[in-house]
């Protein structure tokens, strides 16, 4: 069990730094308020990916990652909702 363990904090760390990135992409569109060189669809993929790693990380149990996954999924649903919103709606 020790082994999974060093699985689960290099993974969490991974979910974190690309957190990061998704929070940081999120809030330039928050800025920006509109679209401009992003490829939409791969926000949704990995936005729906990274749901499903919630339930995934929970079944196997790597707390680690899960909370990492929810930094980055975080990130992804902003960006979803604020692209939803300039694109749909205003």
């Amino acid at each position: 069990m020790p082994e999974l363990q060093w699985f689960d904090v290099i993974n969490g760390l991974f979910e974190v730094g690309g957190g990061w990135f998704t929070w940081n992409a999120a809030l330039a569109l928050y800025r920006a308020k509109e679209l401009k060189g992003v490829y939409w669809p791969s926000f949704w993929f990995f936005g729906f990916w990274g749901l499903w790693n919630l339930i995934f990380y929970t079944a196997i149990a790597t707390p680690f990652s899960f909370w990492g996954g929810v930094i980055l999924v975080g990130g992804n649903l902003w960006w979803m909702g604020l692209y939803t919103k300039y694109r749909w709606i205003d």
